[in-house]
């Protein structure tokens, strides 16, 4: 199911093009157990803390100053996804798909097992949660890769500012490799945007 912060019906005619419902933000969180805020960071009214209490919301942000400064991302005393984690406190965030392009998610999916299946590395405070992520990114072709809790995403996830960006192994390599990989500047940077809120259904 698919949301925004305009309302379901200005949105309706992209659920009937991917085949997908849409609802209000309410109708999102009683839709789906796993939530992806797929949002921009400098736009805190557009994620309501009180529906997404206790289910686990999907952090695919990335940092883009031009949007606005955050301070506690420019100082580097935070990630951004403990800066959802703080908006949302009674919610269970994970950092996942922000290391990857938006356009790449379909095309780059592989079956379980293949040899050129990619690894995404994703992140979170709560164990249960994070088996839940890796569960669903089984489902939708990758492997997974636990970069550890919300404070160590910018070890390994890309462009989470001010944090060294990830490496381009960590991005696509299996999961036996990532921690070896090398850094390159030049790969771009990666992240699912737009002003939508995502509920995937109940697994």
């Amino acid at each position: 199911m698919l949301s925004n912060s305009r309302g379901p019906e200005t949105i309706r005619r992209i659920g009937q093009q991917i085949g997908c419902e849409v609802g209000t933000v309410d109708d999102v969180a009683a839709f789906g157990k796993m939530i992806a805020a797929a949002i921009h960071l400098q736009m805190p009214p557009a994620i309501p803390a009180a529906p997404l209490a206790g289910k686990i919301v999907l952090n695919p942000q990335n940092y883009f100053p031009h949007f606005g400064p955050v301070p506690a991302l420019e100082s580097g005393e935070l990630t951004t996804a403990e800066v959802l984690a703080k908006r949302l406190p009674g919610s269970k965030v994970a950092k996942a798909l922000n290391s990857i392009l938006v356009e790449d998610v379909v095309p780059d999916a592989r079956p379980t097992g293949a040899k050129d299946r990619r690894a995404l590395p994703m992140a979170g405070d709560d164990a249960d949660a994070k088996a839940s992520v890796a569960t669903f990114l089984d489902q939708i072709g990758y492997d997974s890769v636990d970069a550890g809790g919300l404070a160590e995403t910018g070890s390994c996830l890309r462009n989470d500012w001010p944090r060294p960006p990830a490496t381009a192994s960590c991005q696509t390599a299996t999961g036996d490799s990532i921690a070896a990989s090398e850094p390159d500047q030049s790969a771009p940077f990666g992240g699912i945007g737009g002003s939508y809120g995502v509920g995937l259904p109940r697994m």
